[in-house]
């Protein structure tokens, strides 16, 4: 049986995935909101560095140190602002609300819900790409070295679930060449498929530390390394950039290996 996409839609949905960056401050975060008056909290950052796997985080840590707390989650691209007033008028006093792009509404909402909150007494707490009213809890910044670690902790959860899956080389000496439909190249059962570090950082650097943009070329690279992929031509361009530079690697379509710099 082959493995799932570690980086399918799935696994990476930050509510879903198994898988969440440390939090090394949450501790302080949790202390700083438990003392704090009702209002509007804040964790900014650009586009893909992690805030919503953070806020995930904080919602976890907030059930297990304070389960009577009654909490909510809203998505702000798929919540109407209307809706997310009636949800917020009909429940509970003290609601924790985690909401997920609170930039994507606009400023009369956001000021209205700022004052919802204070009037029942409730902690919201959002991300956002830029500075809003509000407390800062936290600014993030995206870093090659944290998607690293997470790519390797999804691709090793993966693994952990399959009970057959190939394995190809992320290293070739310079000297090794195949051809493509004769030769086929393994690595030991205990050794799971993970994208090169090198592959990893160049898509990091291609795409401005775009966490949720790597993850997507990666499924393509997954898929590839299975043999599922049909035609490396029709790659992301940022892929097979990355792959070129990423010297001997080995993807797999239809049964036949194709070393990186044969693209």
């Amino acid at each position: 049986m082959i493995a799932d996409n570690p980086f399918a839609a799935c696994h990476i949905d930050p509510r879903a995935q198994p898988v969440a960056p440390k939090v090394p401050d949450i501790d302080a975060w949790l202390e700083r909101l438990r003392r704090a008056r009702p209002g509007v909290f804040l964790l900014v950052g650009p586009h893909g560095c992690g805030k919503t796997w953070h806020l995930a985080s904080l919602e976890r840590a907030v059930r297990d140190r304070f389960p009577a707390t009654p909490m909510r989650w809203l998505n702000a691209d798929r919540t109407p602002f209307a809706k997310a007033c009636h949800l917020f008028v009909t429940a509970r006093r003290k609601t924790w609300w985690f909401v997920d792009g609170l930039d994507r509404w606009s400023h009369w909402e956001r000021r209205f819900w700022c004052r919802l909150a204070k009037l029942r007494q409730g902690h919201v707490i959002g991300t956002t790409h830029e500075l809003l009213r509000g407390t800062v809890l936290a600014r993030f910044s995206p870093s090659p070295e944290q998607l690293c670690r997470i790519v390797r902790r999804l691709v090793e959860q993966a693994n952990s679930k399959r009970t057959s899956v190939p394995h190809f080389s992320r290293e070739l000496e310079t000297s090794q060449r195949f051809t493509p439909a004769s030769q086929s190249f393994s690595m030991p059962a205990d050794q799971p498929i993970c994208p090169p570090r090198a592959l990893i950082l160049r898509l990091y650097h291609i795409h401005s530390g775009n966490y949720r943009q790597v993850f997507a070329d990666l499924y393509d690279w997954w898929e590839a390394m299975q043999g599922h992929h049909p035609d490396p031509r029709t790659l992301p361009a940022s892929l097979l950039r990355a792959v070129r530079e990423t010297r001997g690697d080995a993807f797999v379509f239809s049964a036949q290996i194709y070393v990186g710099q044969g693209f």
